[in-house]
């Protein structure tokens, strides 16, 4: 019996493997599935050729410049004196522009990148014990420098170890609420883990309106302020202060992109390339200041949202992607009908957004050694289908289409999510269906039916 069981191949023994469980036993290389879509993509194929190949960089320039920042605001208001850093984050952070890429923005250097999120000295960030910080040996997958081990013990450290959210959250609390907290070992992984819980931006907001219009809304309420009535005058000013501060940052963050691109475009030998950096440009001296023309400034926009959230704070589970497929759709459905995009022109657009996603990653310790590891994924959410504002089904040919990018695109983001209900279509579940079985995880599946009255009983 024995000699069977050990004679029989381990895809007998384990069962039968999904599609995407006999790609990765079969040591395929990471890539697009199926021969169309390396094709009619070979953008994307290409930028996710050797995608692993290369060690992780850690980024300190976000550190850096927060830590400028809150040493030269001390004393002011909170609120103001992140808006603050986040502008000054967003004016002098190293920027690049890819080889292929057409959508531009990044959090972090080229290829794979883990930002050091320093206001969160607390367990699990390989900081924590400054002691043992070293270089980074050959062959490990992070690559840390003697610079940047000098810089985060005498330059970074010093100031957010009395300072990090973990720290202040504990100094805040009565000493005998510490010393029980200590006692009965409480977990406070929120304030030493990443910034906040979990939300998403109003994206449609941005691609509707604009940041030059939600900067003048704001302009407009700081003006409206009655300094007679204190309490609100002083709880409010300095938020709109910070709102004005971040949103001409933001804008001028695209802009430095544009000139990039400008600029590369003037030495580029290649026609092609020459135009694509020129409609880059064009693309980010537009959006996220204006209104959205197109699927492709809806993209890019959405994308400069997700990566100023990157540079503003850890984003593992906390800013999610919303519900892409509502936002997106009516510029996806313009361009379609007037024969400006193709189905695989929007997905080589979605796709870098998942490829932005995937460079980022976060470093941790490995238990009881000054070595570093890359930690788990950090799920930015997507969801896609559910129900409308009146009650209708919501799917559309873009929820298709991001169902269609999730059984060919090889790597685990987004983090997406179906919403179903009772009306939802027969097609919409059977291409639900498809992907689940393809053997990635995803989508997740959330009922409608059962959440929404849950939500609104609890007042959502």
């Amino acid at each position: 019996m024995l000699e069977a069981i050990e004679s029989t191949p381990s895809t007998a023994r384990s069962g039968v493997l999904t599609p995407h469980e006999a790609r990765i036993e079969r040591g395929e290389p990471i890539g697009l599935v199926g021969d169309a879509a390396q094709s009619k993509r070979g953008r994307i194929q290409r930028m996710l050729e050797g995608f692993r190949d290369t060690p992780i960089q850690l980024n300190l320039d976000r550190a850096r410049l927060l830590t400028e920042s809150m040493k030269a605001t001390e004393g002011q208001p909170m609120v103001l004196r992140w808006g603050k850093a986040l502008a000054h984050i967003l004016e002098n952070h190293p920027i690049h522009i890819d080889d292929e890429e057409l959508l531009v923005g990044s959090a972090g250097p080229p290829g794979r990148y883990a930002v050091v999120y320093c206001e969160l000295v607390g367990p699990g960030r390989f900081y924590t014990h400054p002691h043992e910080l070293a270089p980074s040996k050959p062959g490990e997958p992070i690559t840390i420098t003697e610079d940047d081990v000098t810089a985060l013990k005498e330059e970074i450290l010093p100031y957010w170890e009395r300072n990090a959210y973990h720290q202040a959250t504990m100094h805040a609390l009565p000493e005998e609420t510490r010393r029980l907290m200590e006692r009965i070992f409480v977990v406070t992984p929120t304030a030493a883990g990443r910034s906040m819980l979990a939300w998403a931006h109003d994206y449609g907001k941005v691609l509707e309106r604009g940041i030059g219009s939600i900067r003048q809304e704001a302009a407009e309420r700081l003006e409206a302020l009655d300094p007679i009535d204190t309490a609100i005058y002083v709880e409010q000013r300095p938020f709109l202060e910070a709102v004005s501060v971040v949103c001409d940052a933001m804008v001028a963050f695209a802009h430095r992109y544009a000139e990039l691109a400008r600029s590369m475009a003037a030495e580029e030998t290649k026609a092609e390339r020459r135009r694509e950096l020129l409609e880059i440009a064009e693309v980010c001296e537009r959006v996220p200041e204006h209104p959205a023309r197109s699927f492709r400034d809806a993209v890019q926009s959405q994308w400069f949202i997700q990566t100023v959230s990157r540079l503003e704070q850890a984003i593992g589970g906390v800013v999610g992607n919303g519900r892409i497929d509502q936002y997106l759709y009516p510029y996806y459905r313009k361009d379609i009908d007037e024969g400006r995009l193709t189905d695989d022109e929007a997905l080589v657009l979605l796709e870098s957004i998942w490829i932005g996603m995937a460079r980022s990653t976060d470093v941790y310790a490995k238990p009881g050694m000054p070595s570093l590891t890359d930690g788990f994924a950090h799920w930015e959410a997507t969801t896609i289908g559910g129900l409308t504002p009146d009650g209708r089904d919501a799917s559309n040919e873009l929820s298709y289409l991001i169902l269609r990018s999730k059984r060919e695109f090889p790597l685990h983001y987004p983090d997406l999510a179906a919403r179903i209900h009772a009306r939802t279509p027969n097609a919409f579940l059977h291409a639900v269906a498809e992907t689940i079985k393809d053997g990635s995880g995803f989508p997740k599946l959330f009922c409608d039916d059962e959440i929404i009255p849950l939500l609104v009983a609890k007042g959502g």
